[in-house]
């Protein structure tokens, strides 16, 4: 099982997949159980943080 990181207020993610450049700011940070699912773009890649 992989356990993906719980994302804070604020934090800035972008799609992985090259040429998309679809972004999402976290405005209120999960931890309800169940929450380490990596969140996704539409097209189906990851969303990874901004660095």
């Amino acid at each position: 099982m992989i356990h993906m990181a719980q994302y804070e207020e604020g934090t800035l993610l972008t799609c992985g997949h090259d040429g998309c450049g679809c972004r999402v700011r976290i405005e209120v940070g999960c931890h309800c159980s169940g929450s380490g699912q990596q969140y996704t773009c539409t097209c189906g890649d990851a969303l990874v943080p901004v660095s």
